[in-house]
């Protein structure tokens, strides 16, 4: 790059995502004339020189995304016409005396956020005078202490629209119970700290307010329900009872991971706005509220381990959007019933259930599985993730957008895996670690779209019906810890993209089939079956070979012949002393950045996520 230095009319240059790499061209410090330097998204390494305060025209500099190292030069003071500043996601490191980086006058944009800087409470300096901030993120970064009074209080309190403070160790405000004087402010994030006390007020201006993962105790106060423009909730601490009041500017209600005990409160009201709800990982009691029903909008309902008691909650069938539903780790008891004519139990739309560890005890919903339109039809083309999109106008004409990714936690393949983002394809019903009895209906078949299939640790029985062969989308199917018996019926050697079999634990008799998936099974996904031939691939134990020694045993019938038994890929031969051979042949796989925030600057959206160290 250095024939670049030669360019010295040069106003505006951008090299982001060049996968360049090395150090920043010493030659660049010629370029006295550039107002804007956009570097993100390399490889540049090394410390960000000093020279860069003699490019005092630059309004724009953006080193986003590198693997940039040690300090802040204090020569940047110098470019005192920048609007935006953004040094995020590297190993930037020392100390941030943010009091001189406020006095930059013109500064719209400040963001530090993914670094190594480790300010001290002292760092944030008493005294700052900036009316023109639009935006700080000091985000994931080790500042400590509690945030002085002038932060939240007295800087840009017409201007701020994002503070983003998320993943440090501060501890609390100077002021925690005084409403900021914002009129701005849209988003403020302080997730992921050490925050003690009660819940911060938050000024009546913002959309987006994030607190979870911190040490807050007490009650909420009732002011957070006067916010008309919220959308996205996530805190701790006591419900206000007033919680339903939000319903109808809330999209994101998550209260997950908290200690939150009682019956879950009356949360939607008629014209809801809300998409998603999470009130799982606490100790809610009882019923889910009949007004659930009035959430016409809500995609995904996760109340999984909490200590709810109540029947499977077929009204929620009326709604239409619905996508995820997860009532797993409860007292959910009883049958899975809908009312036949009405949109009870329909679930047109659902892609996830998961019922697994409750108390249902009927047989499966075979009558369910002609109404979950959703799980009907493969469709691999929707190929993005189920989220909510929120967005708002800032300042200058910008447009900032907001996604939320849905969250649950579910049994894959035998192992209890945390999606922290879900592909709108996946379909998967668990309903394992239950009482449901009886068959497993032949008509399953018609949920062609399925992916996971979890029917363990029940008291179903009789066969395993062949038309489970006929859910080739299945990676997943574990029918372990039943009472079913019969064979394993060989259409399941049709299933070529099934990773996990598990039909341990059951009754079962006769061969294993062959072929396809079958041979990388393990032993452990067929023990505990007496009746099954456990030898021969994919098990471990050999069949014996007639060809090489004498036959393994042999049963005399009653007129004298012998019964003899060899599996594999052999034919299993029935001589008789009559001299009849019968041949079977067994022929058979926000962060910004985790909450992406996507910044319209100059060129367009930016989609900020920290590469992986090496």
């Amino acid at each position: 790059m250095s024939w670049l230095g030669t360019q010295t009319k040069l106003d505006y240059l951008s090299v982001e995502g060049t996968n360049s790499y090395g150090h920043i061209p010493a030659s660049l410090k010629n370029l006295t004339q550039i107002t804007v330097l956009r570097f993100g998204e390399n490889h540049f390494s090394g410390r960000i020189p000093s020279w860069i305060g003699n490019l005092t025209q630059l309004v724009q500099l953006s080193l986003i995304e590198n693997e940039l190292q040690g300090p802040i030069p204090q020569s940047l003071l110098s470019l005192v016409n920048l609007v935006d500043l953004n040094l995020a996601l590297n190993y930037l490191s020392g100390t941030i005396n943010l009091e001189q980086l406020l006095h930059l006058k013109n500064l719209e944009r400040l963001q530090l956020s993914e670094n190594d800087f480790s300010p001290s409470s002292q760092a944030f300096l008493l005294t700052a005078h900036q009316d023109e901030l639009g935006l700080l993120s000091l985000a994931d970064n080790k500042i400590v202490g509690r945030i002085p009074e002038w932060l939240p209080w007295g800087l840009s309190a017409k201007s701020l629209v994002v503070l983003d403070l998320h993943q440090n160790f501060l501890t609390g405000f100077d002021q925690p119970n005084v409403v900021p004087q914002w009129t701005t402010l849209k988003n403020l994030d302080l997730r992921f700290n050490k925050l003690q006390g009660s819940l911060p007020i938050p000024p009546l201006s913002v959309y987006h307010y994030l607190t979870s993962n911190n040490f807050l105790t007490g009650e909420i106060s009732p002011v957070i329900c006067t916010l008309t423009s919220l959308t996205v909730l996530n805190f701790s601490g006591m419900l206000p009872p007033c919680l339903s009041n939000l319903s109808t500017s809330l999209s994101i209600l998550n209260l997950k991971n908290n200690s939150f005990v009682g019956p879950i409160p009356q949360t939607c009201k008629e014209g809801s706005k809300l998409r998603m709800i999470d009130f799982s990982q606490n100790q809610f009691q009882g019923q889910i509220p009949e007004s659930m029903v009035h959430c016409s909008m809500l995609e995904s309902l996760n109340l999984g381990n909490n200590r709810m008691k109540d029947t499977f909650p077929s009204q929620l069938g009326k709604l239409a959007e619905l996508k995820i539903l997860i009532l797993r780790h409860n007292e959910f008891h009883g049958a899975i019933l809908g009312n036949p004519g009405t949109d009870d139990g329909v679930f047109p739309k659902l892609r996830i259930l998961d019922l697994s560890f409750n108390k249902f005890a009927c047989p499966l919903p075979s009558q369910h599985f002609q109404r979950w339109e959703a799980m009907k039809v493969v469709d691999s083309s929707k190929l993005t993730y189920l989220e909510s999109a929120e967005s708002f106008d800032a300042p200058g004409g910008e447009t900032w957008a907001f996604y939320v990714s849905y969250l649950m936690t579910m049994t894959k393949k035998g192992v209890e895996t945390k999606y922290d983002k879900i592909q709108e394809f996946l379909v998967a019903i668990d309903l394992s670690s239950n009482q449901f009895e009886g068959s497993i209906p032949q008509d399953i078949q018609i949920l062609k779209a399925v992916q996971l299939l979890n029917l363990s640790n029940n008291f179903l029985s009789g066969a395993i019906p062949p038309s489970l062969g006929e859910l080739t989308n299945l990676e997943s199917l574990d029918l372990s810890q039943n009472k079913l018996s019969g064979g394993i019926p060989q259409e399941l050697a049709q299933l070529t993209f099934l990773g996990l079999f598990n039909v341990s634990h059951n009754q079962l008799t006769g061969p294993i089939p062959q072929g396809k998936q079958f041979p990388t099974f393990d032993n452990s996904s067929f023990e505990g079956n007496s009746g099954l031939y456990l030898c021969g691939n994919p098990l471990s134990k050999k069949c014996h070979n007639s060809e090489a020694s004498p036959p393994p045993w042999s049963t005399p019938n009653k007129d004298g012949g012998d019964i003899l038994f060899e599996f594999g890929w052999k034919i299993v031969v029935l001589g008789y002393g009559s001299g009849l051979v019968v041949g079977l042949i067994l022929g058979y796989t926000f962060n910004p950045w985790k909450h992406k925030w996507f910044l319209k600057y100059f060129g367009g959206n930016k989609q900020q996520t920290r590469k992986p160290r090496n």
